[in-house]
């Protein structure tokens, strides 16, 4: 488990899963930096699906860092080659930003869903798992 001051995260090998469990308010440069900790982290595999829990967060991601969170999934998907992103929040504005970063990022190679149950985003998660990581 990688930790930085608002943002760590964690790798579940077993169930083909990476958790961001993001607290405060973290930047988008601290959200780069760890991502690239995933990256270089011996238990990540790509296809994995991912999991960003932000239910800790005490401020909303503006418009600007939607966009870069995008544009960065865009630009670094064949070394993040994740299979689906789970986004997980507890209050109808954080809601409501997760859905904004859902369609800017409906051309990713990936779909984005939101949650605010985090049974359901796990299963949505788990869901065709295998038979996906067959195919790779």
């Amino acid at each position: 488990m990688e930790r930085r001051e608002n943002l760590s995260y964690s790798i579940d090998p077993m169930n083909h899963i990476v958790e961001f469990h993001f607290m405060g308010s973290p930047s988008f440069e601290e959200w780069v930096l760890v991502i690239y900790a995933v990256l270089s982290d011996r238990s990540f595999q790509s296809g994995y699906g991912f999991l960003s829990d932000r239910r800790g967060m005490s401020d909303l991601p503006t418009t600007e860092e939607v966009r870069s969170v995008i544009g960065f999934l865009r630009k670094h998907y064949t070394a993040i080659r994740a299979r689906r992103w789970a986004i997980l929040v507890s209050d109808t504005a954080s809601y409501g930003m997760a859905r904004m970063t859902q369609q800017l990022g409906h051309e990713l190679p990936f779909p984005i869903e939101v949650f605010t149950d985090e049974a359901k985003a796990r299963r949505w998660l788990s869901e065709g798992r295998d038979e996906e990581l067959a195919v790779r």
